[in-house]
Formats: structure tokens, C-alpha cells, sequence
């Protein structure tokens, strides 16, 4: 659907809030464990090893913003995805940061006397990546670790290269 521009301010707003509810981690490791079976909020407070508290506040606010479903069987409460187009925004986004941070990586990657070597590298990586499929959570794990690794290789070229010119101008 081709929005219209500009976009209206009330279609604004719809669409800021749709992003604010993805905008908390927790949600989206909630989302990620509903993607293949309903659960309680005691199951899913125990497999993210939060309070149930917790759990309960963001799944009702998914649940209002028809994000989720839940049934009701006796005391306990089911919840299950009921927009799939959320987790269409999250394979989005993940998609996005995955790119990203392929690309970042390439551009820090150490210089190698074969480009095909470094060409190769990249690809590779970026198939393992497809070939298995990470929870967003994963991903951003992986990606917070990538960024530190390269910004440290980064910055320890950066010294070497200055530490020629530093000792040229003694």
C-alpha cells in the first residue's frame, strides 16, 4: 500500500504507535517465542526469566493493539499472534540491521593482499546468516558483539597507521 504524501497527521500517529510497540526488547523476544504456539504468561515469564508482572503488562498491551490474541481456558490465559503483520515488520527490520551490519563489516574489515579473499569472507557470512536463521534477539547480541569487535579492530589500525607519523614529526 503506497502511503499517501504527506501522510495524514492521524495516519501519523497510527503508524508512530505501531512502532512504539516493537520499540521494547521484551516485546519483541515475547513475539519471537509466540511465532510457533500460544503460551501463558507464566510459561513465557519463565522462558525469559522474567517476572510474570512484567510479562503480563507488555503482553496486554500487544493484546490492545490487536498485535495478539488471547483465549481464556479456566484460569489461564493463552496468548497467540494475531496480526502477522508484526512479525513481517520485525523479519523487516532484522533483514535491515543484518544488511547493515554485513555492510559495516566490510568496510572494517582488515585490508587482505586478495580481495577475492575478503569478498569471499563477506558472502560467506552473509550465507551462514541465511542458512541459519537467528531470533532478532540473536541478532542483536551478534550485531552489539560484531560492533565491538570491529570498532576494536578499527581503532588498533587506526593507531598503527598513526604510530609512524607520530614518530616522523619527533
Amino acid at each position: 500500500m503506497a502511503l499517501p504524501s504527506p501522510i495524514p497527521d492521524e495516519l501519523v500517529g497510527l503508524i508512530a504507535r505501531r512502532f512504539q510497540l516493537l520499540a521494547e526488547p521484551t516485546r519483541i523476544r515475547l513475539l519471537d517465542r509466540l511465532l510457533d504456539h500460544e503460551a501463558t504468561v507464566h510459561e513465557l515469564a519463565a522462558e525469559l526469566g522474567s517476572s510474570q508482572q512484567n510479562v503480563s503488562k507488555h503482553l496486554m498491551l500487544m493484546a490492545d493493539a490487536g498485535a495478539l490474541g488471547r483465549r481464556k481456558d479456566g484460569n489461564r490465559v493463552y496468548y497467540r499472534i494475531a496480526d502477522r503483520e508484526v512479525i513481517g515488520m520485525c523479519e523487516q527490520v532484522c533483514g535491515s540491521v543484518e544488511r547493515h551490519l554485513l555492510e559495516l563489516a566490510a568496510l572494517v574489515q582488515p585490508a587482505s593482499a586478495d580481495p577475492t579473499t575478503a569478498a569471499s569472507g563477506t558472502a560467506a557470512a552473509a550465507h551462514t546468516t541465511a542458512a541459519n536463521p537467528m531470533t532478532a534477539a540473536d541478532q542483536m547480541t551478534a550485531a552489539d558483539q560484531m560492533t565491538t569487535a570491529n570498532r576494536t579492530t578499527a581503532a588498533e589500525r587506526m593507531a598503527a597507521a598513526a604510530a609512524p607519523l607520530e614518530r616522523s614529526s619527533l
